[in-house]
């Protein structure tokens, strides 16, 4: 059965992309910027994410129909997107008071402060 999916339409047009860059995250053993910023650039570290607090908020099979598609590209990309995806599930699961202190803080220091690389 066929399930619509945004976020797997939108991971199709840049898949392409990250196949190209799979030798390359092979040869470098990390995952290369342009594949991050390409998830990032369709919302892919904010699937989980709650509506509410900005994200898409999807199922976590949609997000594994994604991340299956992304491993038939790249498979480090596929594992790093997945943990960064994850976190925001984590997240989702403490109180609405923790969440509303967690995303705001995120939303005010994460960009200016750090980049997927000092997560590694």
């Amino acid at each position: 059965m066929h399930r619509p999916n945004p976020l797997l339409d939108k991971l199709q047009e840049i898949l392409p992309r990250i196949a190209e860059n799979a030798a390359q995250a092979e040869e470098a053993r990390t995952v290369p910027d342009e594949n991050i910023r390409l998830l990032k650039s369709i919302k892919f570290h904010r699937a989980l994410q709650p509506k509410a607090y900005g994200g898409l908020e999807i199922s976590l099979p949609e997000l594994t129909d994604c991340i299956a598609a992304i491993a038939g590209a790249c498979g480090g990309t596929a594992w790093a997107g997945s943990l960064l995806a994850t976190h925001s599930h984590q997240m989702a699961m403490f109180s609405k008071q923790a969440q509303d202190e967690f995303w705001e803080m995120i939303r005010m220091r994460l960009p200016a402060a750090v980049s997927h690389r000092s997560v590694r």
